[in-house]
């Protein structure tokens, strides 16, 4: 198999985008990096569904809420929330 044009795959640092779970990718995997939430609610509900640092997420879908996968299980959550979980997509 050959190496595409370019830099040998040694030499190429590919780094993980990181953003919003309500700005990323529908269908691609990511990990949790933080939580940005400025209100302890907000963080409660977040962790009490197993949203925390280091969880593997995946966007489902964004309309007419945001639909996550957390392991087995899905989650749909508001705009408010889903700006408040910080991910490193493709990581």
């Amino acid at each position: 198999m050959s190496e595409p044009p370019g830099e040998p795959a040694e030499e190429r640092e590919i780094v993980p985008e990181v953003g919003l779970l309500s700005d990323g990718p529908i269908g691609i995997d990511g990990t949790v990096a933080g939580l940005d939430a400025r209100d302890r609610r907000e963080v409660r509900k977040l962790l009490a569904i197993g949203v925390t640092p280091g969880s593997r997420i995946r966007l489902l879908r964004r309309f007419p809420s945001f639909v996550f996968q957390l392991g087995f299980s899905q989650f749909a959550v508001d705009r408010e929330l889903a700006e408040r979980i910080v991910v490193r997509w493709g990581a």
